[in-house]
């Protein structure tokens, strides 16, 4: 590789101890994209977020780091804790978050999903945030020119505004490409949706600010084509002066003396990580009031089966929709222990205290109800993170994973569920049910027949019984599909191949 300038909300290290030797994020984008931190090539742009970090930058905010996995450079960069309220808190995962996900109206019907919350302020945080980050790409650049790789979206309007001061200090073009990890919002949702009744000029007038930050990549990425399609209705939308043309698998769009093209490239895990000797081994995880192996096997032994889930805590979940399925399963009389791990997230936000807090109610009421005629509380709800492999081997023992999403970009859990069971004789190897997320976009070819359950999470009554119906097992073909098409480093070659192409 040429070398690469990765821009990313989060840092890949951050040094939170005096003296501890860090260790590299365990966040999804950090995993995915550390196939490129060896060479020593790479330069990742991100927030300061360790108490530490400061003391181990240089004059320039920049630290190699080196060690038997890994070589790379990180560039940090320092905003206030007030900017980052305003700039991630409130624009980002108050704003930007919830509307993305805005791609079919049932949605807003979920309990914990809230309405997008606009303010020009917290905009003009964004903008500046977004300022701040491009200046630092373009310090980064200039020191070694190569080229430039935003990731997802707290970085909207970056592009176009990089391309701009390097238009004007050099005049010259970078290579420029940007992926959006989450969904892309329906502008036809927007328009019909009543809860955003009195946003829509709101809405109007700020995406005729961050389009064409968007439009000002080479190259765009999302996961599946369905997102690719709102991305460019809501260019029609929003911005009629676009020039749009399909053009094999991708579309151009040009506007404004600036061509940006747009794409879908599917995500992928990491397979190396499934080596045969760590899914052989035995679950090990254990806390002083959990054995997570033992629960299993006692469960087993009686014939119980177990349900498992490893999310983030967060409403696009369908976490509190999978809870209300569960009690409608057990209300059938199925048999089952439901394990669960749930990482807290953005805890700053009420949003996501109150679904944490609605989350062990619901929990409470259904070991209260069931515990008695069942002799054992069928829900554990750990609001915990399970480290790796001990979420890989949870899921390798499970009879059914639960990927309840109400609406999610990829959603990796789905695939690392699958080829957890790679050395699992079928028979043994269970199921998974899908709520709507571009793993299961992904995985339209392949049905009950392959292990697959797909379900509506918020018809509660139907995805019980057809979770509960009989059906076959994770297949062979399904495991050869996630290993042929499903790689973390064919997606990472796949966009930067396409992006060095177009971006010439």
């Amino acid at each position: 590789m040429e070398g690469l300038i990765i821009v990313a909300n989060r840092s890949p290290i951050n040094f939170e101890k005096e003296g501890e030797k860090p260790r590299l994020g365990i966040g999804g984008l950090v995993q995915a994209m550390s196939g490129l931190l060896k060479d020593g090539k790479t330069s990742w742009v991100g927030l300061a977020g360790g108490e530490y970090d400061f003391q181990k930058c240089d004059s320039e905010h920049k630290i190699e780091y080196k060690d038997d996995a890994y070589h790379f450079h990180m560039k940090k960069v320092f905003l206030s804790q007030r900017a980052i309220k305003r700039y991630y808190f409130n624009f980002c995962n108050s704003y930007l978050w919830p509307l993305f996900h805005l791609t079919y109206p049932k949605i807003l019907r979920s309990k914990g999903f809230p309405v997008p919350e606009y303010s020009s302020r917290d905009f003009g945080f964004y903008e500046m945030a977004n300022t701040t980050f491009a200046n630092a790409v373009i310090e980064e650049y200039l020191h070694e020119k190569r080229p430039i790789w935003v990731q997802d979206y707290h970085f909207l309007l970056l592009p176009e505004k990089v391309k701009g001061m390097l238009k004007r200090r050099l005049g010259e073009k970078v290579a420029l490409g940007q992926f959006i990890h989450i969904p892309f919002f329906s502008p036809d949702v927007l328009r019909k949706t009543k809860r955003l009744k009195g946003k829509k000029r709101e809405l109007r007038e700020v995406w005729k600010e961050i389009l064409p930050g968007m439009l000002a990549n080479d190259l765009l990425g999302f996961h599946v084509p369905e997102y690719v399609e709102n991305f460019v209705s809501a260019v029609e939308h929003y911005l009629p002066k676009a020039r749009i043309k399909a053009e094999k698998d991708l579309y151009r769009v040009d506007f404004h003396n600036k061509r940006c093209w747009i794409g879908s490239f599917p995500i992928g895990i990491d397979l190396e990580r499934f080596e045969k000797r760590v899914l052989e081994e035995d679950i090990s995880y254990k806390k002083p009031d959990f054995d997570l192996k033992k629960v299993i096997e006692r469960r087993k032994k009686k014939g119980i089966k177990i349900y498992a889930g490893v999310d983030r805590l967060d409403y696009t979940k369908g976490i509190l929709e999978r809870l209300e399925i569960l009690e409608t399963l057990l209300d059938l009389g199925e048999r089952l222990q439901y394990i669960g791990f749930s990482p807290r997230s953005r805890t700053e936000a009420k949003g996501y205290r109150e679904l944490q807090k609605k989350a062990s109610e619901k929990v409470k009421e259904i070991n209260r109800r069931f515990k008695p005629k069942l002799g054992y509380e069928p829900v554990i709800y750990r609001v915990e993170h399970i480290p790796f492999p001990e979420n890989y081997k949870l899921l390798r023992d499970a009879d059914v994973v639960l990927v309840t999403s109400l609406e999610d970009g990829m959603n990796l859990v789905a695939f690392e569920a699958i080829y957890s069971k790679k050395y699992r004789p079928e028979e043994g190897r269970g199921k998974l049910v899908l709520g709507r997320c571009g793993a299961s976009k992904l995985l339209e070819d392949y049905g009950r027949e392959d292990g697959i359950i797909r379900i509506d999470p918020f018809r509660k009554k139907e995805s019980a019984k057809r979770i509960s119906k009989p059906s076959g097992n994770i297949s062979d073909r399904l495991i050869d599909f996630v290993e042929r098409e499903v790689d973390v480093n064919k997606w990472c070659k796949k966009f930067l191949e396409t992006l060095y192409e177009v971006g010439k």
